[in-house]
C-alpha cells in the first residue's frame, strides 16, 4: 500500500505542478487570485445575506441550509487536517493566505465550502446548477493554479463538501 500512496502522491503533484501559474505571469494570476477569493468565507457570507434578505421563502431556506452544510464541511475538514497535516506546496505567495492562520493543505477548506453551496444551490434550484458548478469548480482550480493547493487537496475537498451538502439538503429538507 505504501508504494500505491507515493505513486498517487507523486502524480498529485505533477499535475499541480503543471497547473501552476508562473510568477511571472502577473495578469493571470491576478485574475487567478479574484477568481479564488470567490471561495472566501466573507464573500460568501455577504451573499447568502443578500439572498436571504432578499429572498423568498425558497431562498431563505436554502441559505439555511447552505450554512448548516458549510459549517459542518469546515468543522470535517478541519478535524481531516489535523490528523493529515499535509504541507502546502513550497513557495506559495502567502499574501492573503496565511500559512499561520491555515497551515495544512488537505483537504482544501475553500473547494469543500463552495462544492457544500454548489450542491445546495443545485438540488434547490436545479436551472442553477451549471453556474453552481463553474463557480464551484474555477475557485478549486483557481486554488491549485495559485500554487496554494495541491489537485488532491481540491478533488477531495469538492467531494467533501459535495457529499455534506447533499446530506444536508436531504436531511434538513431543502
Amino acid at each position: 500500500m505504501g508504494e500505491f500512496s507515493r505513486a498517487v502522491a507523486a502524480l498529485d503533484q505533477r499535475l499541480s505542478r503543471r497547473m501552476r501559474i508562473p510568477e511571472e505571469r502577473r495578469p493571470a494570476r491576478f485574475a487567478a487570485m479574484t477568481v479564488a477569493h470567490l471561495g472566501d468565507t466573507g464573500v460568501w457570507l455577504a451573499a447568502s445575506a443578500f439572498a436571504y434578505w432578499r429572498g423568498d421563502a425558497h431562498v431563505r431556506r436554502t441559505i439555511l441550509v447552505m450554512g448548516a452544510a458549510v459549517v459542518a464541511t469546515v468543522t470535517i475538514g478541519a478535524v481531516i487536517k489535523t490528523f493529515v497535516r499535509r504541507r502546502r506546496p513550497q513557495g506559495h505567495p502567502g499574501g492573503l493566505y496565511s500559512r499561520r492562520w491555515d497551515q495544512h493543505s488537505f483537504p482544501s477548506g475553500h473547494a469543500g465550502r463552495v462544492a457544500a453551496v454548489a450542491m445546495c444551490v443545485s438540488l434547490a434550484f436545479p436551472d442553477w446548477m451549471p453556474a453552481a458548478w463553474a463557480y464551484a469548480l474555477s475557485v478549486a482550480a483557481t486554488r491549485v493554479m495559485l500554487g496554494v493547493h495541491w489537485l488532491g487537496d481540491v478533488l477531495f475537498g469538492l467531494a467533501l463538501g459535495s457529499a455534506v451538502g447533499a446530506a444536508a439538503f436531504t436531511l434538513l429538507g431543502g
